[in-house]
């Protein structure tokens, strides 16, 4: 089978589970060895916000899209931005090393319709790639039991990914990264049954939408021959509305976060292929959460330092 989003690749994962009700484009709650939270997700080291720590809207985010992903299973370490209890999914934005460009134009059930442009320029000062995608499921899942609620739920998105990389000198090198994301999903809203039990119904004036937008830089430099140290500056915010009968919410959420590592080696033996090296360094963060409906506003500012001797893979 095709893996066209992220879902798709991390489904069947050892320790990874995704839950949701409904179906494409009905955000879902991510875990990690069946704990989740705010950081269990990140695209370049900036956690994907959501209104429900933990739910993410992954089917918006194509394979093409993301160059890697790393699956940290367990506590994280302290050298990364973002920790969850049981583990965290890290992607990494792709980076083209050469110029070329590719368009992809697919569809299926639920009268899905996706295309996905992608394209990259490469030159002696560095490279660019940008990745759009348009996604609609003219026919969605139903949210409400289909037995006695016949209407399909639509969802609609448009997705940009913009990475850059520029080779400073031979000591330092830029790196940056851009996500705009918007989508809108129908839904249903919540009634009763003759037996007063509360259910799903029909509704086709009910919805959710939702707006992303991520981006950070971060400045990678040698300062010694045993010495590379990076400073990465981020920000992103997420705005969500539902209209759903009765429930009516809107929430904004915003975060910025400055992050500074170092990393030093210590011991290498390339034939028992065994590698150790320090890490240190430290991060602050601000965020902020409001709701103008339910009249609710706070924000926290934190700030740490770590260091640690760590083993790499061979």
């Amino acid at each position: 089978m095709q893996q066209r989003s992220i879902s798709d690749v991390l489904q069947g994962t050892a320790s990874y589970s995704f839950s949701r009700a409904g179906g494409i484009g009905q955000p879902g709650i991510t875990f990690m060895r069946g704990a989740g939270g705010q950081g269990v997700m990140t695209l370049d080291d900036i956690p994907l916000l959501q209104t429900v720590p933990g739910s993410q809207l992954t089917d918006t985010l194509p394979s093409e899209a993301v160059q890697r992903a790393e699956l940290q299973r367990g506590p994280s370490e302290s050298y990364y931005s973002f920790q969850a209890l049981g583990g965290a999914i890290r992607l990494y934005t792709h980076d083209r090393d050469s110029s070329g460009g590719k368009l992809s134009v697919e569809g299926g059930s639920f009268g899905m319709l996706r295309e996905t442009l992608q394209a990259g320029l490469a030159g002696k000062a560095g490279r660019a790639t940008v990745t759009l995608t348009r996604g609609d499921a003219f026919d969605g899942a139903h949210f409400a039991n289909a037995f006695n609620n016949p209407e399909q739920d639509p969802f609609h998105y448009i997705q940009g990914i913009f990475r850059f990389t520029s080779d400073l000198s031979d000591t330092a090198r830029w790196e940056g990264s851009l996500l705009y994301r918007n989508s809108k999903t129908g839904t249903d809203k919540f009634g009763f049954t003759p037996s007063g039990l509360v259910e799903a119904q029909d509704d086709a004036n009910s919805f959710g939408r939702e707006e992303t937008w991520l981006a950070q830089n971060k400045l990678i430099t040698k300062l010694g021959k045993d010495w590379e140290s990076q400073l990465q500056l981020g920000y992103t915010q997420s705005r969500t509305r539902v209209n759903a009968g009765l429930l009516q919410n809107a929430v904004f959420s915003r975060l910025y976060l400055v992050n500074w590592r170092n990393r030093h080696p210590l011991y290498e033996n390339p034939e028992a292929k065994h590698r150790w090296q320090f890490f240190w360094g430290g991060q602050s963060r601000f965020e902020e959460g409001l709701s103008p409906l339910i009249n609710f506003s706070q924000h926290r500012t934190s700030a740490a330092g770590s260091s640690r001797p760590r083993e790499l893979p061979p």
